[in-house]
């Protein structure tokens, strides 16, 4: 059920196999691969805003560098866009990584249309979720930090997903519809969670192949997914916590 939206995909091209184009069948395992990457690599996300703001809070080291001619500004700004291009590099190394490797071992090519939505949709998760953490950090200190941002990709990472999964069979059992409702809810639930952008732009991929090859390879939810709400998600998990973040930092405690 976590990679719901892709099971889907792979069970719905299998009966027009033939009509399809060989970077159909490339480009499936690739969106699984970077809904992997995009699972797990918030884990270094957190750790980056314990080690740049929440552990040296505790230890009092914020404090003995803003005895330096430097502002709270300068110190909260470098070290949130310091996490923010970890962010990018890493996600372009994947994608540049999975290129090379998808052509040398295949010999197909996948567009840079497929690319650029699986990058965007992954950097942009990854920074959403480490702004969300950040923010954390300023009100936060050492193991409480650890624990509270645990819990936060615990919670959108898997136990979100069992909600809607408890929701979809109280709502219709097992039975028929089942599937179709969880990918509908999973992607409603996505507007509420930083890592959930990442599932839009997946979806938003199986869309350019469905139009390319005239025919469905993505969960019929269309009026669930909406690009206009998407960017709305996307600006506010971006932006909100990084302002709520300087609001509290200015006026923080930074003595151990």
């Amino acid at each position: 059920l976590v990679y719901a939206n892709v099971t889907y995909y792979a069970s719905s091209i299998l009966p027009v196999e033939q009509s399809l184009g060989p970077e159909v069948f490339v480009a499936a395992p690739l969106v699984s691969e970077a809904s992997l990457f995009a699972q797990f690599f918030p884990i270094l996300m957190l750790y980056l805003a314990y080690v740049y703001i929440a552990k040296p809070r505790s230890q009092g080291a914020l404090e003995f560098l803003l005895a330096r001619p430097i502002t709270r500004l300068e110190v909260y700004l470098t070290r949130l866009i310091a996490g923010i291009l970890v962010a990018v590099a890493a996600s372009a190394l994947f994608y540049l990584t999975a290129a090379v490797t998808v052509a040398a071992l295949t010999g197909v090519v996948l567009d840079t249309y497929t690319y650029i939505l699986l990058y965007a949709g992954t950097v942009l998760s990854l920074i959403a979720f480490y702004n969300l953490c950040y923010a954390l950090s300023t009100v936060l200190k050492g193991g409480r930090y650890l624990a509270i941002s645990i819990f936060a990709y615990l919670f959108f990472a898997i136990i979100l997903q069992i909600l809607v999964s408890v929701l979809a069979i109280a709502v219709v059992g097992l039975g028929p519809g089942f599937g179709e409702l969880v990918a509908r809810l999973n992607y409603q639930a996505a507007y509420f969670s930083p890592l959930g952008i990442r599932q839009f732009f997946e979806y938003f991929t199986l869309m350019h192949y469905s139009a390319k090859y005239d025919t469905s390879l993505a969960p019929q939810v269309g009026d669930v997914v909406n690009p206009l709400l998407v960017a709305l998600s996307a600006v506010t998990w971006i932006t909100v916590p990084a302002v709520l973040g300087w609001l509290a930092f200015k006026r923080a405690n930074l003595s151990g």
